[in-house]
């Protein structure tokens, strides 16, 4: 028998002797395997069956890396674990099957582990070859007592009855719910109405991405987004739709009151002006935090200003990511505007990359930045198509000069922009004093070695830096 890789250090009742109900209540974990093979007891030596075999609980359990487990060796694995975790009955699992090629028979094997007691599940079986019988197997024996379940399927060839099967067996009680559909080709509008239909009404927190399910349309997301706004103990919701035709059309009514953190990524889902307006109307005024992607959308100037003008007061966190749309100086003017009435933004991601806009966005932004922000990332990137519009040295100069004395971190993308040496040297004059850490793009703006060496010779002090230039 070939040398069995060692295993990472054992905490909690590892190997004690100890009672399972005091070794229950241990953080026991580990982490990460070398090797599901570890776990064929009946394949390890003797040694290694009394060093470890006295094990009471694994809390924890992580499989990574274990795509040279085939065939019979592969079921028998997986019907180790299943045994593993009937025995050892802890109320968490984590368990990382991603990349290992499991198919229905292994997950219906490793499912007769799930018992009654569990109360947190985390199952990967991202790139697996889950189908409709795996999925049902996995329905059945889903703990009726779960309050939080994390599944990854991303990439698993599912079918809709195995989807439904999955979605009608979800505890009434969950309480937080995360799933990775994306790149299932077989996950199309109805697969997503039958998962809307079965969220549980105790949901606190959801998480469903659908990125890369390009048969998915607007029906299919506008069933998830309506069942959501009827969830009225939602505090978290992040949803992608990431390359899905969706269109121009309206997907929300109005988010749950309740929601304090809302993620939305509707890139490259052919959204435009009218669908931002409904959106933005959509936001419920007691939202901290706020991520909206639609990075290649149609989205204007009017929809930008729709989306500005809705953004709730509360705000503390926003992410506003507008890269590659149709937006121009006068929409982002309109953002800046808004931005000055959140008093309470501490972090703002804005993107704005390859929309053409130039030194009248940065200038609006300059007067307007809240006095309590702390993080700032700004992409004005200028599209190759369009470089006269890009931002240059006074605008650069001018942005800089309005930012808040007390920011922290500061990440500013500049690439393709015209600023030249002169642009180095002014922003190299003009950073804030109190910058703890910095992120400078400057790829294709041509600050030859002056203006680079000037921003060096001023951020000396900074303790973390990280800076690229270009000709």
């Amino acid at each position: 028998m070939s040398k069995r890789p060692a295993l990472s250090p054992l905490r909690g009742g590892g190997g004690t002797g100890e009672p399972p109900e005091r070794a229950q209540a241990c953080d026991t974990h580990v982490a990460p395997f070398l090797a599901l093979e570890l776990l064929r007891c009946c394949a390890a030596s003797r040694s290694w069956r009394r060093r470890w075999g006295r094990l009471e609980v694994w809390a924890v359990l992580l499989a990574s890396g274990v795509r040279w487990v085939r065939g019979r060796a592969r079921a028998r694995v997986a019907r180790g674990l299943g045994r593993l975790l009937a025995a050892v009955a802890a109320p968490e699992v984590r368990l990382d099957l991603g990349g290992s090629g499991l198919q229905d028979a292994g997950a219906a094997q490793l499912c007769e582990g799930l018992h009654e007691g569990l109360r947190a599940l985390s199952l990967g079986l991202r790139g697996c070859d889950l189908r409709e019988a795996g999925a049902v197997a996995l329905a059945r024996r889903l703990p009726a007592g779960l309050r939080s379940l994390c599944l990854d399927l991303h990439g698993c060839p599912l079918r809709a009855a195995g989807v439904r099967a999955l979605a009608a067996a979800l505890p009434a009680g969950l309480r937080r719910l995360s799933l990775e559909v994306g790149g299932c080709g077989f996950f199309l509008d109805d697969s997503a109405a039958a998962v809307a239909e079965s969220l549980p009404a105790a949901l606190a927190d959801l998480k469903l991405h659908c990125g890369g399910c390009h048969q998915l349309t607007h029906r299919g997301a506008f069933a998830v987004f309506k069942r959501a706004c009827l969830l009225e103990k939602l505090e978290r919701l992040d949803l992608s739709f990431f390359g899905c035709g969706l269109g121009d059309q309206p997907l929300a009514k109005s988010f749950p009151a309740s929601l304090a953190s809302l993620s939305l990524d509707l890139s490259g889902c052919g959204l435009g002006d009218r669908a931002a307006a409904a959106l933005g109307a959509s936001l419920p005024e007691g939202l901290s935090e706020l991520s909206l992607q639609a990075v290649g959308c149609g989205i204007g100037d009017a929809g930008a200003a729709a989306l500005a003008e809705a953004l709730p007061r509360r705000l503390r966190r926003l992410r506003l990511d507008l890269a590659g749309s149709s937006v121009t100086d006068r929409g982002a003017g309109a953002v800046a505007a808004r931005l000055a009435s959140l008093l309470r933004l501490e972090a703002l991601q804005l993107g704005l990359g390859g929309c053409g806009v130039g030194d009248a966005a940065l200038v609006a932004l300059a007067g307007r930045l809240p006095a309590c922000l702390r993080a700032l990332s700004l992409d004005v990137s200028a599209d190759c198509d369009c470089p006269a519009g890009s931002a240059t040295a006074q605008g650069a100069s001018t942005l800089l000069s309005g930012l808040p004395g007390d920011l922290e971190e500061l990440s500013l993308d500049f690439r393709g922009c015209r600023l030249g040496a002169a642009g180095g040297r002014s922003i190299g004059s003009r950073l804030p004093p109190g910058l703890r850490e910095l992120t400078l793009d400057f790829t294709g703006c041509g600050l030859e070695q002056e203006g680079a060496t000037a921003i060096r010779d001023a951020i000396s002090s900074l303790q973390h830096l990280k800076v690229e230039t270009g000709a």
